[in-house]
């Protein structure tokens, strides 16, 4: 199932969420997302395939990125609730 399907449930709603904040942060910091999945030490599909929608990474490969990004995973969530949803 894709993130942005129309019989999308909650769940991957909040994924796409938690994935926006990650990607925004990722440009703010200027890097690539090839650049993001080096520091995180993951293959860069996971950070394309994410960024598309096509699949969303696991919560330690998400924890990985937040590390890399600099933040706790306690403030990607937090982001992600004050994020509004893509329509």
């Amino acid at each position: 199932m894709y993130l942005n399907s129309e019989n999308d449930p909650d769940g991957l709603r909040y994924m796409a969420r938690l994935l926006e904040v990650l990607r925004r942060e990722r440009e703010l910091k200027g890097w690539t997302p090839r650049a993001l999945a080096g520091l995180a030490k993951v293959h860069n599909s996971i950070i394309h395939r994410a960024e598309t929608g096509e699949r969303f990474p696991s919560v330690p490969v998400l924890v990985r990125l937040c590390r890399a990004l600099g933040m706790e995973f306690s403030e990607l969530c937090a982001r992600a609730e004050e994020t509004e949803p893509k329509e």
